[in-house]
């Protein structure tokens, strides 16, 4: 008797040879039910075309320029999307910018080898920067403030005065450089101390704060500019920016650090009641920022309609792109 037999436990024991094969399981099939080969090609095929379709509908504005005219064509060069780029600023040479800011830094590190400072000892007013061009000196302030922030137990109106002193200010006219600097804290701490009230680059700044959905920054720049153009509806607004880049989704299930995940998610519902208690006027590219969603998931586009109806739209035919350089 078994030890299992001796506890009262009994177990049919059959003899792999007597079992009757299993013939007419789809999981061992060779044209399984639940596959339907021409329907899943079919699947692919439209998948495949859509993609295609999209990618042929966005294009850097030297590209459209390269077509042909027709009535699409027509539409496209007298878009709103059209016309931002010619007032979207050229992308900064970071290649040319380090080569003037290497040698601001190495004295830096000078100071802190050589004279056994801390960070916070650091005496930038011994640095010369009376030479460097403004987009210059705007990059190496919002960088030498990201070291205080890191390396330094200073309070942020600490490190602000250490840089004015040192005659070490972002200028709002720089608004490449700043443009590097959307979400980060260092920008933040430095734009309301800068008056963009005769940037006119300054709304560039502002519709890429609301496509990052990086509020605070968007709240202190919009309060300066809420006189803006974009009111009018002529040309691109925030709240285009804001749908363009709107990922609820992606704020749902592909972060992978959860506290970054609250504050985004905290950023985004900052902008959606911002932009429900301030309706705009909606147009026809905010119909065709909309319409990209629809067209590439259509859960992005049930996420955006739940929180703006108006945006609701029967078909994506008339969807375009226009890439800024």
């Amino acid at each position: 008797m078994s030890l299992l037999s001796r506890q009262g436990i009994e177990i049919d024991v059959v003899d792999s040879k007597e079992i009757v094969p299993v013939t007419d399981s789809t999981l061992i099939s060779d044209n399984p039910k639940y596959v339907n080969d021409d329907e899943l090609l079919n699947e692919n095929a439209l998948c495949n075309l859509k993609n295609v379709w999209l990618h042929q509908r966005k294009k850097t504005k030297q590209l459209w320029d390269e077509f042909a005219p027709s009535a699409f064509i027509d539409v496209v060069k007298k878009s709103p999307e059209y016309r931002y780029c010619d007032s979207v600023p050229a992308k900064l040479d970071l290649s040319a910018v380090v080569k003037f800011t290497a040698p601001l830094f190495q004295q830096a590190r000078e100071q802190l080898s050589t004279q056994q400072q801390t960070f916070e000892q650091i005496d930038l007013t011994q640095i010369n920067v009376s030479h460097l061009k403004s987009d210059v000196k705007t990059l190496f302030s919002l960088l030498m403030t990201k070291e205080f922030i890191s390396n330094s137990n200073l309070a942020e109106s600490e490190i602000i005065e250490k840089l004015t002193d040192a005659k070490l200010i972002p200028n709002p006219k720089d608004i490449a450089v700043l443009l590097m600097f959307v979400k980060r804290k260092n920008l933040t701490m430095w734009l309301p101390l800068m008056d963009f009230t005769d940037v006119p680059q300054a709304h560039v700044l502002l519709n890429v704060m609301a496509q990052e959905a990086t509020f605070k920054q968007f709240e202190i720049l919009n309060s300066q500019l809420q006189h803006h153009e974009y009111s009018s509806g002529v040309s691109l607004d925030p709240f285009y920016f804001f749908i363009r880049g709107f990922s609820e989704l992606d704020f749902s299930f592909f972060s992978a650090d959860e506290r970054t995940k609250n504050i985004e998610n905290r950023e985004q519902k900052h902008f959606i009641r911002y932009f429900t208690e301030h309706p705009v006027t909606i147009r026809e590219f905010h119909r065709r920022a909309v319409a990209e969603h629809k067209a590439q998931l259509e859960e992005q586009y049930q996420a955006i309609i739940k929180h703006f109806p108006q945006l609701e739209i029967d078909t994506v035919d008339n969807f375009f792109n226009v890439r800024c350089p």
